[in-house]
Parts: C-alpha cells; sequence; structure tokens
C-alpha cells in the first residue's frame, strides 16, 4: 500500500477538516471531531489533522495519484477563497514498512536544546561552526526579495516601459497597437493555463508558484488591455470614429472582452473575495467568453489565424484535459457513492 502526506498551510484547518468530512460523510464512512478526521473510500483512505496553523492529510491506497486529486480538488473547492498551495510528498512502501535505509541508519535524534548546543559549537565535520558569510546573507535577500509581490510586479510592468516609451517619444501609436494587446492576451493566458497544469502537474513547485500570484497576472492583463484601448482612442482621434469603427466584427469583440475583463480586475483582492463569497468565483469565470471574445478579437483584426492559434490552441487543449480529469474524479466519486450505498 502506497502513501501521500500533504501539510497545508491554512489558518482555517480545522474549519475545512470537518467541512471535507462532513461532504463525503454523506456518501462514504467517515470519522471525525474538531482537531482529526479520516475518511474511508473504496479505493483508499485519508486521515486528516488539524494543527495551529496547518492541515495535514495523509492518504492511503494502491492509487495513491487518485486520492490526491480527490481530496487536494475538494479541498480547494471548500478554500475557494484562499489560494492553498496542496502539495504532496509520496512516501515508498519500504518507507512505510520501516526497511527504508534512508529512515533506520539514522543515528538517534538530538532533543533540541542539545542539538542546538552542538551545532552552535561544531561544524558539520567537527570544525568550529562559521557564521554566514556575506555571500549567503546576500543570497537570502535576494531570495526573499524575489519571492515578494513587489519583485513580481516588477518583472509584469517591465514591458510597459519600452511601450509607454515608445508612446512619449515616436509620437505614432498605431505600431504600439498590436503589441500591447499580445502582452494582454499573455498575461491571460499564462493565468487561464495554471488550474490545468496544476492538474497536470500537481507536485511541481513552479506551477504552485504561480498559482498563488495568479491574481497579479490577471490585473496585469487587464493594464495592457486598458493601454491597448487608450492606445486605440487616441489613435482614431474622436468618438465619432470610435462610435464608427465599432460595427466591424473584430472591433465590438475586443471592446466586449475589455468590458468583461473589468469587474475581473476590480474584483480580483481578497476584499471582494470576501465580501461576495461563492459569487466571486461564478464572476471570475466569466474570463472564458473574454478569452473566446480575445481571439476573434486578434484573429478578424489581423486577418491571420496563425499567431494567435499558437497562443491560444495549448490553452484549449489543456482546458480540455482540465474538464476530462474533472468529470472522470466526478465519475469516480458517484461510484464511491454507489457501492457505499
Amino acid at each position: 500500500m502506497n502513501q501521500s502526506i500533504s501539510h497545508v498551510e491554512t489558518p482555517k484547518a480545522s474549519r475545512y477538516l470537518q467541512q471535507l468530512c462532513k461532504h463525503f460523510g454523506h456518501k462514504v464512512p467517515v470519522e471525525f471531531d474538531t482537531r482529526q478526521g479520516s475518511i474511508t473510500l473504496p479505493f483508499g483512505t485519508c486521515a486528516l489533522l488539524a494543527g495551529e496553523g496547518s492541515l495535514t492529510m495523509t492518504v492511503s491506497g494502491e492509487d495513491t495519484e487518485k486520492l490526491e486529486q480527490v481530496f487536494g480538488s475538494h479541498l480547494e473547492r471548500l478554500a475557494f477563497r484562499e489560494s492553498l498551495n496542496v502539495a504532496w510528498e509520496r512516501k515508498s512502501p519500504s518507507c512505510l514498512r520501516g526497511s527504508c535505509h534512508c529512515l533506520t541508519a539514522l543515528p538517534p535524534r538530538l532533543p533540541e536544546r542539545s542539538r542546538a548546543a552542538a551545532l552552535s559549537s561544531t561544524g558539520p565535520f567537527g570544525q568550529g561552526r562559521r557564521e554566514p558569510g556575506t555571500w549567503r546573507k546576500t543570497m537570502n535577500t535576494l531570495k526573499k526579495f524575489l519571492n515578494s509581490p513587489y519583485a513580481f510586479w516588477i518583472l509584469l510592468a517591465l514591458p510597459s516601459i519600452g511601450l509607454i516609451n515608445g508612446a512619449l517619444t515616436a509620437g505614432a501609436l498605431e505600431p504600439l497597437l498590436h503589441p500591447t494587446g499580445e502582452f494582454a492576451a499573455r498575461f491571460m493566458i499564462i493565468a487561464m493555463l495554471l488550474s490545468p497544469l496544476r492538474a497536470l502537474f500537481p507536485r511541481a513547485g513552479a506551477v504552485s508558484w504561480l498559482m498563488r500570484r495568479r491574481r497579479y497576472l490577471g490585473v496585469a492583463a487587464f493594464g495592457y488591455a486598458a493601454l491597448h484601448t487608450l492606445y486605440y482612442v487616441i489613435d482614431l482621434g474622436t468618438l465619432s470614429a470610435v462610435m464608427a469603427d465599432v460595427a466591424a466584427f473584430g472591433i465590438w469583440t475586443g471592446w466586449l472582452a475589455f468590458v468583461i475583463f473589468v469587474p475581473l480586475a476590480l474584483t480580483s483582492n481578497r476584499a471582494s473575495g470576501r465580501r461576495l463569497g461563492r459569487s466571486w468565483k461564478t464572476l471570475q469565470r466569466f474570463v472564458y467568453p473574454a478569452a473566446v471574445a480575445t481571439l476573434l478579437h486578434w484573429i478578424f483584426v489581423n486577418n491571420d489565424f496563425g499567431p494567435a492559434l499558437v497562443h491560444f490552441v495549448p490553452l484549449a487543449a489543456l482546458e480540455i484535459y482540465r474538464v476530462r480529469k474533472a468529470m472522470g474524479t466526478d465519475r469516480s466519486s458517484t461510484a464511491a457513492r454507489h457501492s457505499a450505498s
């Protein structure tokens, strides 16, 4: 029997534990209180432990990948207001039987105080321990900065420097319409790719890192779309010219996408998520019709299918994969409910 463990950092660990157990309790046997619980499915079990600031899920069974998907996806749906990082660590059968040399060969663990005293007096090879040097301190500072939201915003804003400078110096805005629109579409596509990529690579650290910053990508997409729209209106010069141009199919689809983007960007924050509740996720799903409108706008304005399809076909393929996988999970849950009844 295989086993996987996930330690999920959340201040609502006990709440999510009880919600998971109550949800599955309508279908399969469960036992739980405010601190621990267990859920038994036909193809495996899940033990839950709520600690201070974290929820630990331990799944056991022959198909741990399926169990990870079932319980990980259910927890993410319950915690839709948070960006949880559900990463799984698999334990080999030898480790579970106690025959794994990586565990049995370890020396006895010292108490925390003794271990701290030993580390303070000696290094890894018995010599005196050296204090972290300037290089290590610099690297730690750099790592903290790169993981901060400010660094990510700077990275997202870099293309806008050239686009704004070009508008201020060159004067002609028409050459800047295409790149501003492309960056808006690219950041939107990257944000939308993250959910299917997480379903495809549930333990990928890079995907989890980006998932925690997905809202920033969506707001950046809106920012470049707003710049694209502003340049378009200024380039036409008059309101009558803008209204005359709206009738074209490639133009009004672009306006439609931009109008949808506005409420999505305005509510891409934690306060809106708390205020709207479950309606927040329903609202954010309007990004899909916005993506279709963006694709049509790109194709019919440029009269060229190639570049647009290069960007949108991978997104469509991964979304189809995610939907098929979700349908498979739902079928498994239905089968588990029927077998339990």
